[in-house]
């Protein structure tokens, strides 16, 4: 047990080339009995695992539409997401059906996770998320969505810029080799989650 008498247990499930150093590391630090490896599984067993735990941690630094929160969150398990702009923030009502923190910031998650060990709580939220995802992302609520946009841009098209002449093209600086190209990973995955904290802290309202 956890010196702040928190007794939780996680569960990883997926693969990945990062695997067999998180296990290492999990091992390194005598984490055996409380970590448990469940491996690559099938869609269809998404939904009983996400019920058969209490609260789902993503820790992504980018996702184009977090689906996995929103699965989660059907089943009644609790999201505790990093913040991505326009993303998580979309999905989950943070101190409602789940809790946001800033990209890397571990000690923030942990703090979150923490409250939700209260069972009166973690119950609260977990009805919250089961309401918002029934509410706002059900088939029915996504295809009146998409009829609706749909409709609006038939109706109000979009000004588009017409392309550029082939002669015109170049390459982006962005995808040209920079003095960061040369740095090590670990290096590079410092700089690229202040950089994430800066535009997290930038963009919250």
């Amino acid at each position: 047990m956890p010196k702040n008498g928190i007794n939780v247990s996680l569960t990883v499930v997926g693969d990945g080339q990062d695997l067999p150093k998180l296990k290492l590391k999990v091992s390194q630090m005598g984490l055996e009995q409380n970590i448990h490896f469940y491996g690559k599984v099938n869609h269809s067993e998404v939904p009983k695992l996400f019920a058969e735990h209490h609260i789902f941690v993503m820790t992504s630094r980018y996702e184009g539409f977090g689906y996995t929160l929103v699965e989660a969150m059907a089943s009644g398990c609790v999201p505790v997401c990093s913040r991505i702009s326009g993303v998580t923030d979309f999905i989950v009502s943070h101190g409602k059906d789940g809790f946001i923190f800033d990209v890397g910031n571990t000690k923030q998650a942990a703090i979150f996770i923490s409250q939700l060990v209260n069972e009166n709580i973690w119950q609260e939220f977990s009805d919250n998320a089961k309401i918002a995802s029934q509410s706002r992302f059900d088939l029915k609520q996504q295809a009146k969505s998409y009829g609706d946009l749909i409709k609006d841009l038939s109706q109000n098209p979009p000004i588009i810029t017409p392309p550029l002449p082939p002669d015109n093209w170049h390459l982006p600086p962005g995808l040209k080799p920079r003095f960061a190209t040369y740095l090590p990973n670990s290096v590079k995955n410092i700089l690229r989650v202040w950089r994430e904290r800066l535009v997290a802290v930038n963009t919250t309202f």
